[in-house]
């Protein structure tokens, strides 16, 4: 009998565990929001708002509990409607980070088009939202993110129809906008951000890293120099230096190109 019921209380304990994994959803993602969504103390839509949580914010240890999720926020752990929250996907949540007490988010999504929700909110809730289009290809066609200095951040948002454009963090006020016909920037955009504010982007059909001040002017255009070298992904900055990881380099070989950053000039290749 003792040892019935032990396999019993095991099969009840591994039965609960099975339901526990599969209520378990990790990070999710804020969605069907206007502006925000409310973390409660309780599964209950009248119990204590302990958080407003913007759109396209990230939610982490997601767990189902009937008609909410229990998930954490920053330091508050609480109820959130189901409705309101999705699985974050890869790819989904291109942008989510802190800064001067503020959030600074961007969430894609495809459909008839792309679109980029950036969001940045602050403890009292949401500061500001703007939506970003573009044509859904095989590269993203928009992108967010932070720019300016420590003591003066900025938003940039990007869609590679039309330009780059540089926000006020708590404002979202648009302070400049380069076109991409002057900048020559494309989709599948990546970036690195000097500690002076400068901008170094590039992408997949190019440029070559382009060198954009915190005002919105283009200080230089690098050139690889060569047909072979295409699909730059990656940029950092080291001291001089800037550092560009190429997809394809020289008999199909990825590799690096490094370039001055006083003037773009290229400085050397080093293959992987």
């Amino acid at each position: 009998m003792k040892r019935l019921t032990a396999l019993l209380l095991a099969l009840a304990l591994l039965c609960a565990c099975a339901a526990l994994a599969e209520d378990y959803h990790g990070d999710m993602v804020v969605v069907n929001c206007d502006e925000w969504v409310s973390l409660r103390a309780r599964p209950d839509t009248g119990s204590e708002r302990l958080a407003k949580v913007p759109l396209g914010a990230t939610v982490t240890d997601a767990v189902r509990s009937g008609d909410f999720y229990y998930c954490e926020y920053g330091n508050d752990a609480g109820y959130i409607l189901a409705k309101y929250l999705e699985d974050a996907d890869a790819g989904r949540t291109a942008l989510d980070v802190a800064v001067n007490g503020m959030r600074l988010t961007a969430v894609r999504d495809y459909g008839q088009e792309e679109t980029l929700t950036v969001t940045c909110a602050d403890a009292q809730g949401v500061r500001w939202t703007r939506v970003l289009h573009g044509q859904p290809t095989e590269l993203d066609a928009t992108a967010a993110f932070l720019g300016g200095t420590a003591d003066a951040p900025l938003a940039m948002l990007f869609e590679a129809d039309g330009s780059l454009t540089a926000c006020e963090l708590d404002t979202g006020k648009a302070l400049w906008t380069l076109s991409n016909d002057v900048s020559g920037l494309h989709g599948g955009l990546c970036w690195a951000v000097a500690q002076d504010g400068t901008m170094y982007c590039g992408g997949f059909y190019g440029p070559d890293p382009v060198a954009i001040s915190r005002d919105g002017m283009v200080l230089w255009r690098a050139d690889a120099d060569s047909e072979d070298a295409y699909w730059l992904y990656e940029i950092r900055v080291e001291d001089d230096i800037i550092a560009c990881h190429y997809d394809h380099l020289i008999d199909e070989d990825a590799g690096w190109i490094y370039y001055a950053r006083a003037d773009g000039a290229k400085l050397g290749i080093e293959r992987e």
